[in-house]
């Protein structure tokens, strides 16, 4: 490392060094971030280093890159910190920013099959190489970790932070299978498959916000994501090299029989919802591991969260050993969705689980509507034309009035959430 004046005169220089003698190894400089006070430095080594009596640790034979996170004084190179983390397998890190409060923000990939971890703490993982992103102090303690890939290879390349600490992580993936973010599914497979590129945006705290992802058109397609810059609105000037074609924009394809360069808007402003189920007994005692599928999308038992989801109508299925199965139906309109879920064991009245019996009059309805049902209501939505949520209240009772003097004429969707199910009940406001 070196610093330089205006002038291009040296200020200072610094070089690591390997703490024994040995074995060749090497060291490889990533990334490198800075303000007014400080350096921030992220390298690749294959041996332990010593940095300024800071010994850098090391596990494996030698074949693969450890990670390091370097602090150095701006004024005169002094080390003031160094943390380091990996496996006995490869992992990589190709990118390091700050956010707004100047906590650190990194990305690259790990393998899967192997001990990858920071400070203790151990990734999802999903196929052979897959792609993480974390965020650390100042002090490089780890504030939070996630991870994101295909049941193949995955890694993230570039990663970008907006002034409200959006975090916008790109790479490359092979999109024969679906991939997923902290075991969620948030993009489809495609087939035929080919090597594409992608793009996960989450929060500040690590939650996740959407994704999107664009292919190539056969199996011979590669699309390389190398840099983007994020602009407003969730647009993303995106550079890039793909060989073979590649559908870009639809009706708009890019072809080259070998690497050519691309520079492309990438418009992701779409806006995708989570949907949650709270699942409980008769008692309101929370289940584990109950099995929930919505739409064709089915996840892990335990798993009770779905990301990446559109405004429409879904079916869901519940399943638990020892209760019986529960069918509904949910709408997603324009925001989250949290549907409560109350499980009955076997041998309970089949009646009790199927879908509440719900009434909604007078039809059409002015001043006010009624809702009614054999189920206990949580809430009530009403939905116009358009799928905008124009009415919501939160319900403990089995019938409930709803005023309809905001309304304007027309026709809607009365969505009533009980704790048996959901339904969905067209009203005319006149």
């Amino acid at each position: 490392m070196a610093k330089l004046n205006s002038d291009g005169e040296t200020q200072w220089g610094r070089c690591f060094n390997f703490v024994s003698e040995g074995e060749s190894g090497w060291s490889f400089p990533r990334t490198l971030i800075t303000n007014s006070d400080d350096v921030y430095l992220a390298l690749h080594y294959s041996k332990p280093m010593d940095l300024d009596e800071i010994i850098l640790p090391f596990e494996g034979d030698g074949s693969n890159d450890w990670i390091a996170l370097v602090k150095i004084s701006a004024s005169n190179a002094e080390v003031l910190n160094a943390t380091a983390y990996g496996s006995a397998s490869n992992q990589n890190i190709a990118q390091l920013k700050f956010d707004s409060k100047g906590s650190l923000i990194a990305t690259g990939y790990f393998e899967s099959e192997s001990d990858f971890n920071i400070n203790g703490q151990r990734p999802i993982t999903y196929g052979y190489d897959d792609a993480y992103v974390a965020k650390f102090n100042s002090n490089f303690e780890l504030q939070w970790l996630r991870s994101m890939g295909s049941e193949f290879d995955s890694r993230a390349f570039n990663l970008s932070i907006t002034e409200s600490d959006r975090i916008f992580i790109g790479g490359g993936f092979d999109s024969y299978t679906p991939f997923y973010f902290q075991g969620h599914k948030v993009i489809e497979m495609q087939s035929p498959n080919s090597l594409g590129m992608f793009q996960v945006i989450i929060d500040g705290d690590g939650e996740f916000e959407k994704a999107f992802a664009l292919y190539g058109q056969g199996i011979s397609s590669i699309v390389e994501y190398n840099n983007s810059v994020v602009l407003d609105n969730d647009i993303v000037m995106a550079i890039g090299a793909s060989i073979d074609y590649v559908d870009f924009i639809e009706g708009n394809t890019f072809y080259s029989d070998h690497t050519a360069g691309f520079l492309l808007q990438w418009d992701l402003s779409k806006n995708f919802y989570k949907v949650l189920f709270n699942i409980k007994d008769a008692d309101g005692n929370t289940l584990e591991n109950a099995i929930v599928t919505l739409g064709n999308t089915t996840n892990a038992a335990g798993s009770y969260s779905f990301y990446q989801i559109d405004d429409g109508t879904y079916t869901y299925s519940i399943s638990l050993s020892g209760y019986n199965t529960l069918n509904g139906e949910l709408v997603v309109a324009g925001s989250n969705v949290t549907q409560n879920i109350e499980l009955t064991q076997s041998g309970t009245s089949i009646s009790s689980v199927q879908m509440p019996v719900v009434s909604v009059y007078p039809n059409p309805a002015k001043g006010n509507f009624i809702v009614n049902s054999n189920s206990e209501i949580v809430g009530v939505r009403v939905i116009d034309a358009l799928g905008s949520v124009v009415f919501s209240m939160n319900v403990n009772s089995n019938n409930v009035r709803v005023n309809t003097e905001t309304l304007q004429r027309g026709l809607y969707i009365v969505v009533v959430s009980t704790k048996t199910g959901t339904t969905n009940q067209r009203i005319v406001i006149d």
